[in-house]
C-alpha cells in the first residue's frame, strides 16, 4: 500500500502525450516530488503503481503504449499555492445520442476528470463551457452509459489537509469483499479493477468506512486498486455535511434516477420534478443508490435530486 500526503497548498499537474509505440518514456515539464505523487493513465485506463516509475521528471512505463495511444500524467505534488482543494463527484445515466452533460455545481475545466464507463476521457473527445456547469461530448453516448465527472476546486486554506492513500489487491480467488486496512470516508474512495473505475453504488458499496463489496466479483489474476480520501486527522469513517446535487432529464420512460449516496433513506432526499416538490412514497422511493419514481418523468421534464447530510 502506498501512501502520500496533499499539502494544504498545492496544484495538480496534467500532462497529456500521444504515444509514438516505440517508446516508453515520457518527459514531464516539472519533476515530480516523487513517483507515489503520480497517477497514470493509458489510452483511460489508469496504470497500477508497478505498471511506471519515476526518475528526475522522467516517466518510463514497463510496457510501451501503443502509437497515438493517449498518455495522461497527473502529478499530485506541491505547487504553487492555490488554498485547500475539494474533491467532488457526480455521477450520472446517459441517455441515447446524449452529447450535453450538465453540473450540478460550478468546476474548473482545467481541473476536472471525465469518465465514461470508468474510462478517463481525452480532452480532445468534450468540450467544456467558459461557465464550468457543462460539458459536451464530441460523439453521442450510448443509452445507460455511466458517467462520471470528478471535480477539484480550490477553497480557502485547510489547516487540517488530508492524505490520500492507495491499497492494491491481486486476487488469489474470486473476491467480492475487500477490507481497507487504512480506512476511508464514505464517497470520498475510489475503486479500480484492471485500471477501470467503478461508480460508487454501482460497481460498488463502501458505506462502513472499513470494508467496501462489488457488485461483481473479481475474479482470479484481476487487480483492485481502492484510492481514499480521509483527512490526516481522521483516517477513518467520519461525518459529512455535504449536499449532493444532481440535476437529470426525463425521457418519459426511465423511472431510477442514480444519487451519490448509497443507502439514503426515502426522507433523506429533496426531489423535484420540473421544479415542483415530490412526496416521498407517494412520488417516489429510494432503493439502494437509486431514487425510484412512481411514474417515469415526461419526456424533457427536468429532474432535480438534493441529497441530505446522513
Amino acid at each position: 500500500m502506498g501512501t502520500f500526503t496533499i499539502p494544504t497548498s498545492y496544484l495538480i499537474r496534467r500532462q497529456s502525450f500521444a504515444a509514438t509505440g516505440s517508446s516508453a518514456n515520457f518527459t514531464l515539464t516539472v519533476t515530480p516530488n516523487s513517483v507515489t505523487n503520480l497517477v497514470v493513465y493509458v489510452a483511460g485506463i489508469e496504470q497500477p503503481a508497478s505498471a511506471f516509475s519515476l526518475s528526475g521528471a522522467v516517466v518510463t512505463l514497463t510496457t510501451t503504449p501503443a502509437a497515438n495511444a493517449v498518455v495522461d500524467i497527473l502529478d499530485f505534488s506541491s505547487g504553487a499555492v492555490l488554498g485547500a482543494i475539494n474533491r467532488s463527484v457526480q455521477n450520472f445515466v446517459a441517455t441515447e445520442g446524449q452529447t450535453l452533460i450538465l453540473s450540478a455545481t460550478q468546476f474548473v475545466p482545467a481541473l476536472t476528470d471525465l469518465f465514461i464507463n470508468g474510462i478517463l476521457q481525452s480532452s480532445s473527445q468534450y468540450t467544456t463551457a467558459s461557465s464550468g456547469y457543462s460539458i459536451t461530448m464530441q460523439y453521442g453516448l450510448a443509452a445507460g452509459d455511466l458517467i462520471r465527472l470528478v471535480a477539484y476546486t480550490t477553497v480557502a486554506p485547510d489547516p487540517v489537509g488530508f492524505v490520500v492513500k492507495r491499497q492494491n489487491y491481486l486476487v488469489a480467488s474470486t473476491q467480492t469483499v475487500f477490507t481497507v486496512s487504512a480506512g476511508y470516508r464514505p464517497s470520498y474512495i475510489d475503486v479500480y479493477v484492471n485500471g477501470v473505475r467503478l461508480i460508487d453504488g454501482v460497481g460498488f458499496t463502501a458505506v462502513d468506512g472499513q470494508t467496501l463489496s462489488l457488485t461483481s466479483a473479481a475474479t482470479t489474476g484481476q487487480r483492485v486498486e481502492v484510492q481514499s480520501y480521509v483527512t490526516s486527522t481522521n483516517q477513518v469513517a467520519g461525518t459529512s455535511t455535504t449536499y449532493y446535487s444532481r440535476k437529470y432529464t426525463g425521457d418519459g420512460t426511465t423511472t431510477t434516477f442514480l444519487v451519490s449516496t448509497p443507502l439514503l433513506s426515502t426522507n433523506s432526499v429533496l426531489v423535484f420534478k420540473n421544479g415542483l416538490l415530490q412526496l416521498p412514497v407517494d412520488d417516489y422511493n429510494v432503493v439502494g443508490s437509486q431514487v425510484v419514481f412512481v411514474t417515469a418523468p415526461a419526456l424533457n421534464a427536468v429532474v432535480h435530486i438534493r441529497e441530505l447530510p446522513v
